[in-house]
């Protein structure tokens, strides 16, 4: 990535819209790669990119009553993507673990035929078209630091009042939503932004990098548990019928040791972030602010 001409303290809307076509491009490029094979790394890729393009928009909305959202053709190719790569994942922790599941392997096939016909049927290059439209019919104009450390303290205090609260399975995923926003445009702006990473590169990265891959642990096993308690057919032989039932326990367990690992660990990162006063740094008198137009 090449290091865009800034104005000091801001980033210039032209930059933003370069930003955001080149984001767009390369998702439109890995989705294409996606029909010709279903490769699990692309689908990732995907996926990932996405999540960068969200995170980025949600920093561009910040301070604003509507946030910039998908196009709903395009967010359900997003989860049907979604779907398939979480399948693929079940299928590999199956041989992984070598075990014998004829029955529940073929579901997973049966299941996983579907939604590649879904994708192969939906996936049109005018959906990822509408991403283009959808940014053009909106106007940036120059963003600055008070507004991306606007935007880490937003996202800090959610996770803290989450962590509050008894955690249900949505706490924790919308923990891990807002540590993977932090993350995503942390990493943008060192790469992209000079001028705000400055501002930003105190935050401890690595220990929320930590917490997020602790947090999308839990998120899939929670949903491979989901997988195979939702799976009850009329005829199932006695051998995987009592493979399964092991397995759901299992699963149970290490979800919920991994829940309690989860609590404790985003109580003591919060805390650490409250107790050093990472975001209360000021921007200098001259830095430019952020206004995104509707």
């Amino acid at each position: 990535m090449r290091n865009i001409r800034f104005i000091p303290f801001g980033m210039d809307k032209d930059d933003i819209r370069k930003i955001l076509q080149k984001k767009i491009k390369l998702i439109a490029n890995l989705g294409a790669t996606i029909s010709k094979g279903f490769d699990g790394d692309n689908i990732h890729k995907f996926r990932v990119e996405v999540k960068r393009l969200r995170s980025f928009l949600r920093l561009l909305s910040t301070n604003k009553k509507k946030e910039i959202k998908l196009p709903k053709t395009f967010k359900h190719l997003y989860d049907v993507a979604g779907i398939i790569r979480e399948i693929q994942l079940e299928e590999q922790k199956i041989r992984e673990l070598k075990l014998h599941l004829p029955s529940y392997s073929m579901h997973l096939v049966s299941q996983m035929q579907y939604q590649k016909s879904i994708w192969l049927q939906d996936y049109k290059a005018r959906v990822v078209n509408s991403l283009y439209k959808r940014i053009d019919a909106h106007k940036f104009n120059k963003i600055g630091p008070e507004v991306l450390l606007q935007f880490m303290r937003d996202h800090f205090d959610t996770i803290v009042q989450l962590n509050k609260i008894a955690a249900t399975d949505n706490d924790i995923h919308s923990i891990r939503k807002q540590a993977k926003d932090v993350l995503y445009n942390i990493k943008f702006t060192e790469l992209e932004w000079k001028d705000g990473y400055k501002h930003i590169k105190h935050l401890p990265l690595n220990e929320l990098d930590k917490l997020s891959d602790s947090l999308g642990d839990y998120n899939d096993t929670r949903i491979r548990l989901e997988h195979f308690e939702s799976y009850h057919p009329n005829h199932l032989l006695k051998e995987e019928k009592n493979t399964l039932v092991s397995l759901r326990k299992e699963e149970r367990k290490l979800l919920q040791s991994r829940k309690k690992q989860i609590v404790r660990s985003v109580k003591k990162f919060t805390k650490d972030v409250l107790r050093a006063d990472t975001l209360k740094k000021t921007v200098p008198e001259n830095g430019d602010s952020v206004i995104c137009k509707p």
